[in-house]
């Protein structure tokens, strides 16, 4: 059974069930998550549904929290050309960067 956590801060740390290529089949590794590592799809579109609690307009880009089945989640969106409302609908999905793995006893190191 997977275990799941989440909290909000400059990287998100979610505990889940390591795969394969992360080490050690059901080995527990932590993923860091940076807020611009994520986009914002159409609700259903995306692997984690989310609902907006916060939204801040920052001239170039849009500062997320968005409620999700892992908690909390901070999103940094560079598209600002449409703002999201608090309790609207959406889906998340991960970039192909600004993700780290690490084993779950290992401390989390800054790149």
């Amino acid at each position: 059974m997977a275990r799941r956590r989440a909290r909000c801060s400059s990287a998100v740390i979610v505990e889940a069930l390591a795969s394969a290529s992360a080490g050690a089949a059901g080995q527990a590794v932590k993923l860091a998550v940076r807020p611009e590592a994520w986009r914002i799809v159409a609700p259903g579109e995306g692997e984690l549904a989310a609902r907006v609690l916060k939204a801040a307009y920052l001239g170039s880009t849009r500062e997320y929290t968005f409620e999700t089945p892992l908690g909390a989640i901070f999103v940094v969106a560079a598209d600002a050309s449409r703002t999201l409302q608090p309790g609207e609908r959406a889906s998340l999905r991960l970039a192909g960067h600004g993700v780290a793995v690490v084993h779950a006893g290992e401390a989390l190191r800054r790149a």
